[in-house]
């Protein structure tokens, strides 16, 4: 079975893409220098991954609307959470208001896959300004569940996606605020529109509802459906992901 289609991943800081600024009178970073305390910055004024270190004690690292690494006060929402609702980054330390696939939502910021939180969420997302990833700033996929839909911000859909970064043989998840009212069969656009809705994967311009253990109990179909596996198996964890056909 065809593999699953995945756009390329970017996820634009809400400073980054020009809809807020740093908060008045925010610090610049420390002394670049945190080794001391076991936490290496890479050569930056601070670290985005957690731990974050290389800012004055309360404060976060992030990154300001021109890609400069800064250290300012925090907010309060977490990961998954919405955000930037006041045009500025509300955002929890570790986490970055970002615009993207799943709307305007916090995200975790990332070194490597092991910084994500869960099976799916992976360091995969490049961090653009002005449209241009950059360098050493990366965020999490979100770890979620297509089928129980689970794991998403509000308003968004569960997906199991190929992973770019392993030559298409590796998978992750990940949520997207493209969704529709498109059920089993219903014609879709993945792109474009019309969208399915939540539970279902745009499959050959056809919605297909997200099922598990294709060679097993095929748990999500009916009756007269067969959990169909992709090739290479689409597993994420220790769940291998089909749809129902």
């Amino acid at each position: 079975m065809r593999l699953l289609r995945i756009a390329r991943f970017a996820a634009c800081g809400l400073a980054a893409c020009g809809t807020s600024t740093p908060l008045e009178g925010a610090p610049t970073g420390g002394d670049g220098d945190a080794d001391a305390d076991g936490c290496a910055t890479g050569g930056n004024p601070c670290r985005l991954a957690r731990p974050q270190c290389g800012c004055r004690e309360g404060d976060r690292c992030t990154v300001d609307g021109v890609g400069e690494w800064i250290c300012d006060e925090p907010g309060v929402r977490r990961e998954a959470e919405t955000c930037g609702e006041t045009g500025d980054d509300d955002c929890s330390a570790g986490n970055v208001c970002t615009t993207g696939e799943a709307g305007r939502v916090c995200r975790a910021w990332c070194d490597v896959d092991d910084d994500c939180a869960g099976d799916g969420g992976v360091c995969v997302l490049d961090f653009t300004v002005d449209g241009e990833p950059l360098e050493g700033a990366r965020v999490c996929s979100f770890s979620c569940n297509p089928r129980s839909r689970s794991g998403c911000p509000e308003g968004s859909a569960c997906h199991v996606l190929v992973r770019e970064d392993q030559g298409g043989v590796g998978y992750l998840s990940d949520c997207t605020a493209s969704v529709g009212d498109g059920f089993a069969g219903a014609s879709c656009d993945r792109d474009v529109g019309p969208f399915c809705a939540a539970g279902f994967a745009c499959i050959d311009g056809v919605c297909r509802a997200w099922c598990e253990d294709p060679a097993g109990r095929g748990a999500g179909c009916s009756n007269y459906e067969v959990c169909t596996a992709f090739d290479p198996p689409a597993q994420v964890g220790d769940v291998e992901w089909g749809v129902c056909e």
